[in-house]
């Protein structure tokens, strides 16, 4: 019974190997255009409005694999909650699919720090994530992802407090 259980444990994680072993990738798409740009920013405009992107929190531009929507979160910390902070990017390759859903993917690491005073004392905040993917298919239809993978790896939080 025993070797039974433990030899169906092993063939089980011999099978699931290959599946950790893909890397999360995009989906295949067509280069995109400048009109396809316009017309996703058009699109979002619609949820978010135009200023975030005359500010530059928030742009669409062509890629070489769809639509390379991107998120600067360092500007969004500044304008919207007046935090000085040092944070990368965050860029989405968004390409159309046949069924009017979209797929969805982004590997860029998650990094963001800031630094306030606090009286005499300085308070300052780290945090990121050293490796990070994320792919889905998002329906507008339902304003949700009908499916979802990623994984996160690295993740440190730091945090010093005045008091």
């Amino acid at each position: 019974m025993v070797r039974r259980l433990l030899t169906t444990t092993a063939l089980v994680a011999v099978l699931a190997l290959p599946a950790y072993a893909e890397p999360l990738a995009p989906e295949p798409a067509p280069a995109g255009t400048r009109e396809e740009a316009a017309a996703l920013r058009a699109s979002l405009a619609a949820y978010v409005t135009q200023i975030p992107f005359e500010k530059g929190i928030l742009t669409a531009e062509p890629d070489p694999a769809g639509q390379r929507v991107t998120f600067d979160t360092a500007l969004f910390l500044k304008d919207y909650f007046g935090v000085e902070a040092k944070a990368a990017p965050m860029s989405f390759l968004v390409s159309p699919r046949a069924d009017g859903d979209w797929n969805v993917f982004t590997n860029d690491p998650i990094r963001v720090s800031f630094d306030t005073k606090v009286g005499e004392q300085v308070q300052a905040f780290e945090y990121s994530q050293g490796e990070q993917a994320f792919k889905g298919i998002f329906a507008p239809s339902l304003f949700a992802y009908r499916e979802v993978e990623g994984f996160v790896r690295d993740t440190v939080n730091i945090q010093n407090e005045a008091v």
